[in-house]
């Protein structure tokens, strides 16, 4: 049987990364018999960003929501306004008698110092407040949560299927 000169040079390329012990991963991975070889710390690596975002937004998700369902509501007036700080506002309310003074993102752009604005404080620890309604925060960060769901099943199904890929294509 007479080898073609790509398939001869196939062969000894296999022979050849077989037999050299000095051969890089780089140049193993460009070999044809490695075309679909999927390295699982690859997938974890994609997957890292993924899980630390689980990891940080469910348990602030839960508290939100926690604080959402026993909220309170007071009036508040906006003491200074930053818009180099993410639009932030610095504001004052009076709830269960004492002053409380907070800071927190600024529902109108931009802030006008002075204005009247509704603060949403927890009862049980009025220092945990907000311009914004806990309920509808917590709602927005289970949506970003569930694309981070998204993600990691991403993720796992794309290794899934390379490795699959990998078995059709050695069979």
């Amino acid at each position: 049987m007479k080898l073609s000169t790509a398939d001869w040079m196939l062969v000894f390329n296999r022979r050849w990364l077989s037999d050299n012990p000095v051969v890089t991963t780089f140049e193993r991975s460009m070999s044809p018999q490695t075309k679909y070889d999927w390295n699982p710390w690859w997938a974890l690596i994609l997957a890292l960003p993924f899980a630390f975002g689980l990891a940080f937004l469910i348990p602030e998700s839960l508290q939100d929501s926690a604080i959402g369902s026993r909220q309170n509501m007071a009036t508040g007036k906006v003491t200074a306004y930053d818009p180099y700080n993410h639009d932030s506002c610095r504001y004052t309310f009076t709830a269960q008698g004492r002053q409380f003074t907070a800071i927190g993102s600024c529902p109108t752009h931009p802030g006008v110092v002075g204005a009247k604005v509704p603060v949403y404080f927890d009862p049980a620890d009025p220092t945990k407040s907000s311009l914004e309604d806990f309920s509808k925060v917590s709602k927005r960060k289970q949506g970003v949560v569930f694309v981070m769901i998204f993600g990691v099943c991403g993720v796992t199904a794309f290794v899934f299927l390379s490795k699959l890929r990998r078995r059709e294509a050695g069979s």
